[in-house]
């Protein structure tokens, strides 16, 4: 006789959204965000990427995108070209150990994976079979943990490895990073790398699906949520993420997140477990 002992389970809050688009005409899940969830993307169709902090991914069919919480992440549009794709949400929390995909790594690291022939269209199968077990509680938790197994499994790719994305921009992606506290002139920044601003502009467009001024906006915008969920206040938010006019930070967080950063942080708890402003 063999004995196991089951690890210990935390509750845990858990949705799975099925989307078809074109192009990025509304604020959705897919617009640059952090949030306090895992999160797996599963692609169906569409010729887009996917960037999680800093690393670019490419993504087809049946490949997966995975990230923990308070990872930066977004999705890329290449064309115009129809998006079909599965999103899933679930908090973690005393959880971590059993979803060793997600924490077995370093941040920002290794965010794509990619299955055995015949895997993806048993990664998609497995995510209907998820939406259509929503009311049978043992049958969903069977399909959730196949489907993190699947995972497991799979193997988890480096970022930009089908698209030829220019080191120049690598390398200026990583100083924006280093700098989101301080002032960033793009001119500057071009200028340091040797790029012309219209060279500049137009990687940002092609790779990002956002000129260099957005990108840096948005990022400070996701730090500032960070420091905001951590417990800072509006000003110490604003001035720690690279904002230096705190009533401009007011505005942009407010069109951004849809609520003032002081009241995102007071109702922060109360607006589900994910972290997501609904």
């Amino acid at each position: 006789m063999s004995l196991f002992k089951f690890p210990t389970l935390n509750g845990f809050e858990f949705s799975i959204k099925h989307s078809l688009s074109k192009i990025k005409t509304e604020k959705t899940a897919e617009d640059p965000h952090i949030h306090n969830a895992c999160e797996i993307y599963v692609n169906l169709s569409g010729n887009v990427s996917f960037m999680v902090e800093n690393n670019i991914y490419p993504v087809k069919r049946g490949e997966a995108i995975i990230t923990r919480p308070n990872e930066y992440h977004h999705c890329i549009y290449h064309s115009d070209t129809e998006h079909e794709h599965y999103w899933i949400l679930f908090s973690s929390q005393g959880n971590e150990d059993l979803l060793k995909p997600f924490f077995d790594r370093k941040p920002g690291e290794k965010n794509r994976i990619t299955l055995p022939e015949g895997g993806g269209d048993m990664l998609i199968e497995l995510c209907e079979n998820l939406l259509l077990k929503a009311d049978d509680d043992i049958s969903f938790i069977i399909e959730f943990w196949r489907l993190i197994k699947m995972l497991s499994d799979g193997t988890a790719k480096k970022g930009d490895s089908h698209r030829n994305i220019p080191q120049k921009l690598k390398k200026i992606l990583d100083v924006i990073e280093k700098r989101l506290s301080e002032e960033i002139n793009v001119n500057e920044l071009a200028k340091e790398n040797n790029v012309s601003i219209n060279t500049l502009e137009r990687w940002f467009k092609e790779e990002l699906g956002m000129s260099p001024k957005e990108f840096i906006t948005v990022k400070r915008l996701n730090k500032a949520a960070l420091f905001l969920r951590n417990s800072s206040n509006v000003q110490e938010a604003g001035f720690d993420s690279g904002f230096n006019d705190i009533s401009y930070f007011i505005k942009k967080f407010k069109h951004y997140y849809g609520i003032t950063p002081y009241k995102y942080s007071k109702s922060f708890s109360n607006t589900d477990k994910y972290g997501l402003i609904p």
